[in-house]
């Protein structure tokens, strides 16, 4: 049930009387406040400024998104939130993009919203996956390489290697997408998917002089809205822990490469250990594969330790990813509410009854950031009233 404290904060808007006795009437407080909270929304106008160089500026407007407000959101919930349970998309429209979204607790997520709104940025932090969730997954009908994928464009890689590489993803993703096993089940599977890989990256005597000009050439892609997103968490102190499964020098070189340098980005990933030469010898350990992705299972490791200060002080998390074994990275951490958007990429029917149980937002096949960000946007406003 929502408070007076609530409604008393929302106090004087430019709501109209009328709907809202009718709305309290007939579909009750809930549906009021979502009505209510929209109304909030529409007071808001303008972007998020630009924190970095006007080369980069320039470039980050040609991409920017329709996102300047939650409200989007909050009338679609406010429409929606006394509908039955469902997994039948719905249409999301900010400004010129569309997004499909499953959301099959509406009132759930209502709810959590709410709470983001009460406690404002101050109290928020996002904890996200990188590949395929901060990436693209595909763009322009070509598959969006992922960083241990970008690996691949290494020159110096042989035929051969390529060709293992190749049959390794071909075996194990199969295993890490399949709605019929268990994460138990997959687990062996994904670690010997991850050791064999790092395996064969040593034995290509990898160097450390040529990252850059991998990733430069490796055709990476940032889903659209990474520039306003990246702006907005650093404008309003929202720290942000990118939590991979991936290679984390890949993972920070792409940042580099796209000139995301926010004082508040950490990145928990598997790094690269090299010799004196600079040739890559080995990973970081303990190894993190797509099912311990745990802020416990690391917070307590000496190699994470510095990349996990400042997220363990936020009551309220936005979580991303887009696999299930995603929705454990906030496990451990002192959030007392976390709301999750999962970005359902590929195999949708097959998937989407398993993510609409689990995430409380599911994006269907969608390149960008628009949701993430009115979330954001959620906190930035109402929280800062």
């Amino acid at each position: 049930m929502l408070t007076d404290t609530f409604f008393s904060r929302l106090g004087g808007l430019a709501a109209s009387p009328r709907r809202l006795s009718l709305l309290l009437a007939g579909a009750g407080a809930a549906a009021a406040a979502a009505y209510l909270l929209s109304v909030a929304y529409r007071r808001r106008r303008g972007g998020g400024r630009s924190i970095r160089g006007a080369g980069g500026a320039a470039r980050r407007r040609a991409l920017r998104l329709s996102v300047t407000s939650a409200e989007p959101l909050l009338r679609l919930l406010e429409q929606t939130c006394r509908d039955e349970p469902s997994e039948l998309p719905v249409v999301c429209q900010f400004g010129d993009t569309k997004c499909r979204l499953v959301m099959k607790n509406r009132r759930r997520v209502l709810e959590k919203l709410q709470s983001l709104m009460s406690g404002g940025p101050d109290a928020l932090e996002v904890i996200t996956d990188f590949d395929h969730t901060l990436s693209k997954f595909s763009e322009n009908g070509r598959r969006v390489p992922s960083s241990h994928g970008i690996m691949e464009s290494y020159p110096d890689l042989s035929a051969e290697d390529h060709k293992y590489f190749r049959e390794l993803y071909t075996k194990y993703y199969a295993i890490e997408i399949c709605p019929d096993m268990s994460d138990e089940e997959k687990l062996p599977h994904m670690i010997e998917w991850w050791t064999r890989s790092h395996d064969r990256m040593v034995l290509a005597g990898f160097q450390k002089s040529v990252l850059a000009q991998t990733v430069d050439v490796s055709g990476v892609a940032l889903r659209d809205g990474w520039h306003q997103f990246f702006d907005r968490l650093e404008e309003l102190g929202i720290p942000c822990l990118i939590f991979s499964a991936g290679i984390g020098d890949i993972i920070q070189e792409i940042l580099v490469h796209f000139d995301i340098r926010g004082k508040l980005i950490r990145v928990v990933s598997n790094f690269m250990l090299y010799n004196e030469k600079g040739v890559l010898r080995g990973f970081s350990e303990p190894l993190i594969h797509t099912f311990n992705k745990r802020f416990s299972a690391f917070a307590s490791s000496e190699a994470s330790a510095n990349d996990l200060v400042g997220a363990t002080d936020r009551r309220h998390v936005l979580l991303m990813g887009d696999t299930m074994g995603d929705l454990r990275m906030s496990e451990g951490c002192n959030a007392d509410l976390v709301l999750t958007v999962g970005y359902l990429n590929d195999r949708v029917q097959d998937r989407l009854s398993g993510y609409a149980d689990k995430f409380d937002i599911v994006c269907l096949e969608d390149p960008s950031l628009c949701v993430p960000l009115a979330v954001i946007e959620a906190a930035a406003t109402v929280g800062t009233a």
